[in-house]
């Protein structure tokens, strides 16, 4: 069983997944697959689901806060699949893109960013937490900057699965109900609290493949 520690945050949003997801979609947190945040929150797909470290946000389930992206042509939907897009031949910009599929497209609200700084930590988390099977692990030691709140996918199948499959799952977890989301709400939500939340305005992702062919990714959100 994988293990993911407690952390406890402010501003934050951790949570992790990791495992060899089918047909794209899946992924193990604490056990099992799917995705994890930094807020809490957990991923589900298929028959396995994720896990997630502890954590709260005041973020409820009436739509956008902002309201930046928010037209009369637009109506925030949880219940949301787009089309992943051509890949663009940059990893990095692809998770970003599809990350702003469902921030922008789905829920309304404005992009997020492209975090080219704080790529080089992401990529570097994503290594050291695959070398300690560990989600997080560099987030919660501090290796580098990594801004507010952190997603994770954590041992998949393929890079394109990643950016397919786990950023989706994390979306279909869906907004709170309503009010403060705490303890066992944050770790149903956190990951979408993470991709929505208008606190946030750059993303950087970062990927590691392990030589057993396992690729671990973290989304890293800062303001």
């Amino acid at each position: 069983m994988r293990r993911v520690p407690f952390f406890f945050f402010f501003a934050l949003a951790l949570g992790c997944s990791s495992g060899a997801p089918v047909q794209g979609s899946g992924g193990t947190g604490s056990p099992g697959t799917g995705g994890s945040n930094s807020t809490g929150g957990s991923s589900a797909g298929g028959s396995s689901t994720g896990g997630s470290s502890t954590g709260g946000s005041s973020l409820g389930g009436v739509g956008p806060a902002s309201g930046g992206a928010e037209t009369g042509t637009c109506t925030p939907s949880a219940d949301c699949t787009p089309e992943p897009l051509p890949t663009s031949g940059d990893l990095h910009q692809d998770c970003v893109d599809r990350i702003n599929q469902f921030r922008v497209g789905c829920w309304c609200e404005e992009p997020l960013l492209r975090w080219t700084e704080g790529e080089a930590c992401a990529d570097e988390q994503a290594a050291y937490d695959a070398e300690r099977d560990e989600a997080h692990a560099g987030f919660g030691d501090g290796i580098c900057e990594s801004g507010f709140g952190q997603n994770e996918c954590p041992a998949w199948g393929s890079e394109q699965q990643v950016v397919e499959g786990c950023l989706q799952m994390m979306y279909d977890e869906g907004p709170p109900p309503s009010g403060p989301c705490e303890g066992s709400c944050f770790q149903e939500h956190g990951h979408f609290i993470n991709m929505t939340n208008p606190s946030f305005g750059k993303v950087a992702c970062g990927f590691h493949t392990t030589t057993a062919g396992e690729v671990w990714s973290v989304q890293n959100f800062t303001n």
